[in-house]
């Protein structure tokens, strides 16, 4: 779950995109200061992170999906 997360917030796309070594790097980053906040905000069981996980793997791929659409939009 946490690479497949991880390589999504880099900027892979689901739909067969090709991601790269620092996109996916950003993604691992910003997992690990996510759940270091949660931590540290008291929220020390492993469901907040999952939770917090799973929120910003909806959040980027809606913007993904946002993206390719105007993507396609403007091609035709």
């Amino acid at each position: 779950m946490n690479a497949i997360a991880s390589s999504i917030i880099g900027g892979t796309l689901l739909t067969g995109g090709v991601g790269n070594v620092a996109g996916t790097f950003f993604g691992v980053m910003s997992l690990n200061t996510i759940k270091r906040i949660t931590a540290s905000l008291g929220f020390d069981e492993a469901w907040w992170s999952n939770i917090t996980v799973a929120d910003m793997l909806c959040l980027f791929l809606v913007i993904q999906s946002i993206v390719l659409l105007r993507k396609n939009t403007s091609k035709q």
